[in-house]
């Protein structure tokens, strides 16, 4: 994972609060190498992870459309650089 992108994540969980953040990886489309390096720099933060989608505030969709609930931020790629949607 490139650290722009890195420094981009670290700093949004910092905005949010890890303390309160429950993420959720979408992997779809995701490399394994790069989906270990997510995990790192989210568990590095100190966020908890869940295992179902509408359990999470923070997901992490990659490529596409955002698709988010109430309450749930989304990362997501968007003309090569990564984005934000919604709002907790």
């Amino acid at each position: 994972m490139g650290e722009q992108y890195r420094q981009t994540i670290q700093d949004k969980i910092a905005e949010l609060g890890a303390e309160n953040l429950l993420v959720f990886i979408n992997e779809d489309g995701l490399s394994p190498h790069y989906r270990q390096h997510l995990e790192d720099t989210f568990r590095d933060a100190g966020v908890r992870f869940v295992s179902r989608r509408d359990e999470a505030n923070l997901v992490f969709d990659g490529n596409g459309t955002p698709s988010y609930g109430t309450g749930q931020v989304v990362a997501f790629f968007q003309a090569g650089q990564l984005a934000f949607a919604g709002e907790l």
